[in-house]
């Protein structure tokens, strides 16, 4: 009877170490990758940051409400944006989703509908850069992944 069970115990232990090393095993995962381009130009013109310079360099009075006059106009004024969205060579999209990413380019105000678009069709993001460009304005990268 002892050498039944060691034989059946010898077995199943053979198995369970081959069904673990068959799970070890790595899947090739395919991960589809998107790129969003946004162009956030500036809200003011070239006269208006001329205007506000020349005020800034009186005094420190005025140099604080220089500073508190800008973070305002930043936050209230609408900001203007140009979207694009770059794909990687292995994804092809649907006609409802190509329809609808080109409906979002033209019509996306701000960052938040650009990544709310996205997402609905299942993208993810990964990672975000922000660079300031020398005339204020402002070119942010947004990746995301499905």
């Amino acid at each position: 009877m002892k050498k039944i069970l060691i034989a059946i115990l010898l077995i199943t232990v053979s198995f369970s170490s081959y069904s673990q090393r068959k799970s070890k095993k790595t899947k090739s995962i395919n991960k589809n990758y998107l790129v969003i381009k946004i162009f956030e130009s500036t809200p003011f013109s070239a006269e208006e940051i001329n205007e506000m310079n020349n005020f800034s360099q009186d005094t420190d009075l005025a140099r604080d409400s220089y500073n508190e006059m800008m973070a305002k106009e930043y936050l209230f004024r609408e900001s203007n944006i140009n979207v694009k969205y770059e794909f990687g060579l292995n994804y092809s999209m649907t006609k409802e989703e190509k329809e609808k990413i080109n409906q979002m380019t033209n019509e996306s105000q701000n960052i938040a509908q650009v990544v709310n678009g996205a997402s609905e069709f299942g993208w993810q993001i990964v990672s975000a850069n922000s660079v300031i460009l020398k005339n204020d304005s402002r070119l942010h990268y947004i990746y995301m992944s499905k």
